[in-house]
C-alpha cells in the first residue's frame, strides 16, 4: 500500500466517522426536543387535573378533591352526626369520604397519565 492510498483511505474513514456524528447529534436533538414536547403535554395535564373536581358524598360526609387529590372542601351535611355519641361514626365515616375521593383522584390520575404515555402501563401511577 502506498502512501497516496493510505492517505485516501485515512480520509475516508474520517469522513465517515464525521457523517455518524453528525447523526448521534440529531439524533440528540430530536430527543431534546421529544423530552420538551413531554415536559409541555405533562404541565397542561397537570392544569387539568387541578381543573378537574370530584364532590363526593358519603354517609353525611362531603369533600371535595380535584383530580391532583388536593382536598378542595369538608362538609358535614348530617347535622345529627355532630352530637357527642356520633363522634366515632363521625370520624369513621370522615376517613373513608378522604379515602374514597382520593382513590377516585387517583383514577383520574391515571387515565390523564395512560393519554400521555400511549396506555404504556406505568408502575407507581
Amino acid at each position: 500500500m502506498n502512501l497516496q492510498t493510505y492517505i485516501q483511505d485515512f480520509k475516508k474513514v474520517i469522513k465517515l466517522n464525521k457523517s455518524k456524528k453528525k447523526g448521534k447529534k440529531m439524533e440528540l436533538f430530536k430527543m431534546a426536543k421529544e423530552a420538551f414536547s413531554m415536559r409541555s403535554k405533562i404541565k397542561d395535564i397537570d392544569k387539568k387535573l387541578r381543573k378537574k373536581t370530584i364532590t363526593l358524598n358519603h354517609k353525611g360526609v362531603q369533600i371535595q378533591v380535584n383530580g391532583k387529590s388536593e382536598f378542595l372542601s369538608f362538609n358535614i351535611l348530617d347535622n345529627n352526626l355532630l352530637t357527642e355519641p356520633n363522634k366515632h361514626e363521625l370520624e369513621k365515616q370522615i376517613l373513608e369520604a378522604f379515602c374514597e375521593a382520593h382513590n377516585q383522584a387517583q383514577n383520574i390520575m391515571t387515565e390523564e397519565a395512560k393519554k400521555l404515555t400511549g396506555n404504556i402501563k406505568l408502575s407507581n401511577v
